[in-house]
């Protein structure tokens, strides 16, 4: 046989045993149209629309007041604070509140009616970039249009034609102040975030072998002989899975994040606390799983299935308001969602743990369910699995 009908041989026979395994038929032929289409779906609006922002009026005139009812009626905006001083602003941008707040200064119309240079300060939350751009972006437009319009109107006043008012005008100019990653550095915003679902990949992977590997290799009988108790069994086997996470994520700290340059403004007794919650809920997570499948393989493919989407979903590259329903539902019911943002908060904001206790109580209650969920499987396990009696020697 030549090696062109060896090749075809081989391909013939791995195209049935793909189609003969439904497991695998469905990971090879149905999970990349679903990770394609959910993929796509988090993006199918393009832009954000009603991002939250907050106005700080300084100025209280009639000129002011137009400007606000422009950033109302904008589709992207959508004002939900009127802050009074920029510590609130930064309050509510660590609160995950707000995504950038327009500052109208005290003199504001009397530089306009001077026809001064008129600067409004913006401040956005570099950390979360996409929605940062998007947001200044779209209060520039807005202040440009208003800005066009007085400009226009003051020069048609003083006798210049429309065309003449309309190429003379000086628009009112945004001051940008980006906040939390001033430099708007992508590495800092966007590596952090491959890291933990590296991480989150990882746990998976070695968790999803724990249960299916000692059914497959025929040891459980040996490991029940040790303990029948499910909380005994249970801890015993997530302890090196949190520890040797908890040391990878370490590294990725101490040594990844300054070998990128990637600063960690944050307090360590907050990150530590919050990182060993997420790796003890993604254990507990395969843990259960992993005890209720019955091979290797099965384990693996279910854990990747739902995993995989995890970083696209989160809400770390593109914000959540963004997304439509049914995307928005999935993301809320997976761990990253509620660590990879919060994570971000606290190495590039220093955001103190109040800001994060929210997404810390939700990540404690998946715990929660996890270990529950893990404690009944494992003692339905234990109950299946009938001890080995030990043959004692005969002293004959």
């Amino acid at each position: 046989m030549g090696v062109l009908a060896t090749i075809l041989v081989i391909a013939k026979r791995e195209f049935r045993y793909l189609y003969s395994d439904s497991r695998l038929r469905t990971v090879v032929f149905v999970a990349p149209f679903i990770y394609a289409a959910l993929f796509c779906v988090v993006y199918i609006r393009h832009t954000l629309y009603d991002i939250p922002i907050a106005v700080v009026v300084q100025d209280h005139s009639q000129p002011v007041r137009t400007l606000v009812r422009m950033l109302e009626a904008s589709p992207k905006l959508k004002i939900i604070a009127r802050p009074f001083s920029i510590e609130e602003v930064k309050d509510l941008m660590l609160a995950g509140k707000i995504d950038a707040a327009l500052v109208i200064p005290e003199n504001f119309t009397r530089r306009l009616k001077r026809g001064e240079d008129t600067f409004v300060p913006t401040y956005v939350n570099a950390a979360s970039m996409v929605a940062a751009n998007m947001s200044a972006k779209a209060m520039n437009e807005v202040v440009q249009t208003f800005s066009a319009g007085v400009e226009i109107k003051t020069l048609m006043k003083k006798g210049e034609r429309l065309d003449s008012a309309k190429q003379k005008f000086m628009p009112v100019k945004l001051d940008m102040r980006p906040l939390f990653n001033p430099s708007f550095n992508y590495s800092n915003f966007m590596v952090p975030g491959i890291l933990i679902a590296i991480l989150q990949q990882v746990i998976l992977l070695g968790i999803a072998l724990s249960w299916t590997g000692e059914k497959e290799a025929g040891t459980l009988q040996d490991l029940f002989g040790i303990s029948r108790s499910p909380w005994v069994l249970m801890i015993g086997k997530a302890i090196p899975y949190v520890v040797i996470n908890f040391i990878v994520a370490e590294f990725y700290l101490r040594v990844l994040f300054p070998l990128n340059d990637i600063p960690m403004e944050g307090a360590w007794y907050v990150a530590i606390p919050f990182t060993i919650l997420f790796i003890f809920t993604v254990v507990s997570w395969g843990m259960w799983v992993s005890a209720l499948c019955t091979t290797r393989v099965f384990a693996t493919q279910l854990l990747m299935f739902v995993a995989m989407p995890s970083f696209v979903l989160s809400g770390f590259t593109w914000p959540l308001q963004g997304m439509p329903p049914l995307a928005q539902f999935i993301s809320y019911c997976l761990p990253m969602t509620y660590y990879a943002t919060s994570f971000r908060t606290i190495y590039l904001a220093a955001a103190p743990l109040k800001y994060i206790l929210n997404n810390f109580a939700v990540l404690g209650a998946f715990s929660l369910f996890n270990v529950l969920a893990a404690y009944f499987v494992i003692r339905r396990l234990t109950k299946k699995t009938p001890l080995v009696p030990k043959v004692t020697p005969s002293l004959m």
